[in-house]
């Protein structure tokens, strides 16, 4: 979500705002804990400050309010992050990652004390052979770029382990992913 596009938006349908009112209303939103705001991952502290932060909300019943189309998609990623905010333990952040190119990124970067834990991809349906290529491309690219092996992708009802690239992908339904930790209760880290 960029605030300039917001603005530019918003100014196109005749509404006069300015930048600074809409970053007000979003600080708003966040502290009210409405909407979340998730930060692009970089080491750069400049470049983090500057990138366009991934926007998701609290309640997905609202989607109905601001959306005409049924983005099973978009909904099963707002769920899983608000489900990682529930289970974030201390000293633990999540991100989104996106290639230098802008052609490639990864839902979720987990990292606890700025060490990378987990990359995890949602993907509604992975039947469009298209489709599984983009996002597990994107995996694999991140997984090498971060250095990191815990690679996850919650669907919506596929199940398996696949090595990519010479990566080992987990793939698990968003049912089973939701009910692991309450089963488990962070005895073993499955996923």
């Amino acid at each position: 979500m960029s605030i300039y596009k917001l603005y530019l938006t918003l100014k196109s349908q005749g509404i006069k705002v300015s930048k600074n009112t809409l970053y007000n209303y979003l600080s708003m939103l966040e502290d009210s804990m409405f909407a979340f705001f998730v930060p692009r991952f970089t080491n750069s502290i400049r470049k983090k400050n500057l990138s366009i932060n991934k926007i998701y909300i609290a309640d997905i019943g609202y989607t109905k309010l601001i959306e005409n189309s049924d983005n099973k998609g978009n909904k099963l990623e707002n769920i899983v992050f608000l489900e990682l905010e529930r289970r974030k333990e201390v000293l633990t952040t999540i991100y989104y990652w996106k290639s230098q190119q802008q052609e490639y990124e990864v839902d979720f970067v987990i990292a606890k004390r700025g060490k990378i834990e987990q990359l995890i991809q949602v993907c509604y349906d992975l039947q469009d052979i298209s489709v599984k290529n983009r996002e597990l491309s994107a995996l694999v690219k991140a997984s090498k770029e971060l250095k990191c092996k815990n690679l996850l992708v919650i669907t919506y009802d596929y199940e398996n382990r696949e090595r990519i690239s010479g990566e080992i992908i987990n793939f698990i339904p968003a049912w089973k992913w939701l009910l692991a930790k309450t089963i488990v209760k962070n005895k073993h880290k499955i996923y």
